[in-house]
């Protein structure tokens, strides 16, 4: 007995000293990035210290608009870039901007009976965002995005839509190591198309999540979220398009510049049982390769600044739709 009392103790003495060094190294990060050195700066790869990211990704993805059909799958290539903004640097202000592009079913679509079912689904997305980072350990975080998606081949028709929506994200850093908060979006404009007379619309899928992030020593990231769809839905109306939102996100560096990256999401249909349910859910997996120019501790050249908010993607951006089959 006193064997195994004293495995636990040497078990929960190096837990928490793991966990103290864990929220030590990440609190120095952020004590670092209080002052960009001329130095510094002036090394850097480009004007006012940004940070560029080169993304390489495979994806998977269906949502409401795909209906009854099979995911969307296929490969993205994403540029996002973090800078802390002139002149505003005393109030930790960061600036970000980022866009993909990606291709999906390749040898064709097989939803549309009437258009070309040979052609490859394309999709692209766009950020621009604000956010502003605690200096040290244990304050606060915020951030706002707003974000397009862009689609050719979209849905069971294989229409080309354009929409929108606003996106946030804001949390409290705990010890340096921990962050827990809200995350969320508000669609804004809608996409109205014409198929053959019948009128189809699309828009992002409003949403609130209580998220957990948790930064490990080696600058390894996990984050995990639940939440709601927050908004009566297009194809459901009245009421929500979904149960619950459930997600995922990970990064764990290689070295300083390379790092594996992913994500994942589900929204539970609203209807368990029936032929609804094969129609109202959706679901988002990607893998991919994360290259930083310009790389320093953690992938951050130490002059600019990591983007608070992530790329949109399938699991950030859910679609609605007001028609599928």
């Amino acid at each position: 007995m006193r064997i195994l009392n004293l495995f636990f103790d040497t078990r929960v003495l190096t837990f928490f000293t793991l966990a103290f060094a864990s929220c030590t190294l990440h609190a120095e990060y952020y004590e670092e990035r209080e002052v960009c050195s001329e130095e510094c700066c002036s090394s850097s790869w480009m004007p006012f210290g940004v940070e560029a990211d080169l993304i390489l990704a495979a994806d998977t993805f269906r949502s409401l608009p795909d209906g009854s059909f099979q995911d969307n799958s296929g490969l993205y290539t994403a540029v996002n870039l973090g800078m802390d903004v002139p002149y505003f640097t005393s109030y930790n202000l960061g600036f970000q901007l980022g866009g993909s592009y990606g291709i999906y079913d390749w040898f064709g679509r097989v939803s549309d009976p009437i258009g070309n079912t040979k052609e490859s689904q394309q999709q692209g997305f766009l950020t621009v965002g604000l956010f502003s980072l605690a200096p040290c350990c244990s304050q606060f975080n915020f951030g706002i995005a707003y974000d397009w998606m862009f689609n050719k081949n979209f849905s069971v028709f294989a229409l080309n839509a354009n929409f929108e929506q606003v996106r946030f994200k804001a949390g409290y850093l705990i010890g340096g190591c921990d962050e827990i908060g809200l995350w969320g979006t508000w669609h804004t404009r809608t996409a109205h198309k014409d198929y053959f007379g019948i009128p189809v619309a699309f828009r992002a899928i409003s949403q609130i999540n209580l998220f957990w992030e948790h930064h490990f020593s080696n600058c390894a990231q996990t984050m995990v979220w639940v939440g709601l769809p927050d908004d009566e839905g297009l194809l459901f109306a009245p009421g929500k398009d979904g149960q619950f939102i459930l997600g995922a996100r990970f990064e764990v560096p290689l070295t300083d510049c390379l790092k594996i990256e992913g994500h994942a999401a589900y929204m539970a249909p609203r209807s368990a049982r029936g032929g609804n349910a094969s129609l109202n859910y959706a679901t988002n997996v990607s893998f991919g390769l994360t290259y930083s120019f310009g790389c320093g501790p953690c992938g951050n050249n130490g002059c600019g600044v990591k983007p608070y908010l992530p790329l949109a993607d399938n699991s950030q951006f859910l679609s609605d739709t007001n028609l599928n089959f």
